[in-house]
């Protein structure tokens, strides 16, 4: 394949800012590695970005997803571009890939997640009303576009798109998000696991990990409510990410778990916490392909979470992992992490699970999506094309 213009289209471009943003630079930086010519088009750009072979245009972060998406796509029709590469945040595109996934999916399940006064509080709020008309607006006009393919992150992310915005399933395809199975692999020895079990105080405890930014989203009151269930065994919950924790903490206290759960903040590199934890513990009510997830099962961690992550259509339950029904069940996970007691059965799981990491590592991701670049070109399938072949 001969060299191509590629744009990247997103918010942010800062590796050290989220999971998206990581995989972004990923993708970017392969692509670079490969001989094409990366060009990003973002809000902004961390300054570090300005030391690599990439071509950055900072159209600046606007108030709100319209003004964003508007003056991506005329610094993008300036460009002299072969393919320009969507990741959720605008409306010119040759592939659409939003790593979101659907935002009505996550409205809808961000509702779920809530207690039922919480509910029907947000329901009759002015505030989140105007925001999903918002949303409504913005993903009208992003899908309604009339070229360009659209890659889903999972098959549950596809279905979200064909229900919630009626995109054809001609349009649509499945690639599953890709795990750097190099840079997270199983640990060689037992340093990284000993010092955060010393520097946390964990002895030989059964030691669950959560890493996230969206505690309530990702099921951080599911996991205390499970700590009490589990008051009296030697078990300990690390939660790792940037969330707010004093509601999380008081809710702890509440539940008399605060010496069972131990909130870490932010960390410069999750690895060695995916070393020093027995079980990852994942009961997200909605992630389209959780990378968290995919990282954890790459250091060979047995992992749990919810059927409303993407990532679960890459395990079989009791194989690589377990899959819950309810995200909100403490009783169903308290009885995932049972099944998870014994160290042999987690032994055994935690080789299949680097396996199916090694199955969907990056490099195999990326090659996928060159292929739909290719697709496009041959097809006629991009941006300017008036309708779908």
């Amino acid at each position: 394949m001969s060299a191509m213009e590629i744009a990247l289209v997103l918010d942010r471009f800062d590796p050290a800012h989220g999971g998206l943003e990581h995989w972004a630079f990923q993708l970017a930086s392969w692509l670079d590695r490969q001989g094409h010519r990366v060009h990003v088009v973002a809000g902004e750009c961390a300054p570090e970005m300005e030391r690599h072979n990439f071509v950055l245009h900072a159209v600046g972060l606007k108030r709100s997803r319209m003004a964003f998406a508007a003056d991506a796509e005329r610094c993008a029709r300036q460009l002299k571009l072969d393919i320009v590469h969507d990741l959720g945040s605008g409306w010119y595109f040759d592939i659409l890939q939003p790593q979101f996934g659907s935002r009505l999916a996550d409205e809808r399940q961000n509702l779920v997640s809530l207690p039922l006064v919480e509910r029907w509080r947000r329901r009759l709020s002015r505030t989140p009303r105007r925001r999903l008309r918002e949303i409504r607006e913005f993903e009208e006009r992003q899908y309604g576009s009339p070229g360009g393919r659209i890659i889903a992150v999972s098959q549950m992310t596809r279905a979200d798109l064909e229900h919630f915005h009626r995109v054809p399933p001609e349009r649509l395809s499945v690639i599953h998000n890709g795990v750097e199975t190099e840079r997270f692999s199983p640990a060689t020895d037992s340093t990284a696991r000993e010092s955060i079990r010393a520097q946390r105080g964990l002895g030989n405890q059964l030691v669950l990990l959560l890493a996230a930014h969206n505690f309530r989203l990702k099921g951080v009151q599911t996991l205390l409510k499970t700590m009490a269930r589990l008051r009296n065994e030697p078990v300990h919950t690390l939660i790792v990410g940037r969330d707010e924790t004093e509601n999380y903490q008081r809710m702890a206290h509440d539940l008399r778990v605060e010496d069972k759960v131990t909130f870490c903040g932010f960390v410069e590199d999750i690895r060695n916490y995916y070393h020093a934890a027995d079980i990852y513990a994942h009961p997200t009510f909605y992630d389209p392909c959780s990378l968290a997830v995919l990282e954890a099962m790459a250091c060979g961690v047995p992992v749990i979470t919810s059927r409303f992550n993407g990532a679960a259509e890459l395990i079989e339950d009791g194989v690589e992992g377990i899959v819950l029904h309810d995200p909100a069940s403490a009783r169903e996970l308290t009885g995932a992490i049972r099944r998870l007691w014994h160290p042999e059965t987690r032994s055994a799981m935690r080789q299949r699970a680097r396996e199916a990491a090694l199955r969907q590592s990056a490099e195999k991701c990326f090659e996928r999506i060159l292929g739909a670049y290719d697709a496009v070109l041959r097809n006629g399938q991009g941006r300017d094309s008036v309708s779908w072949k």
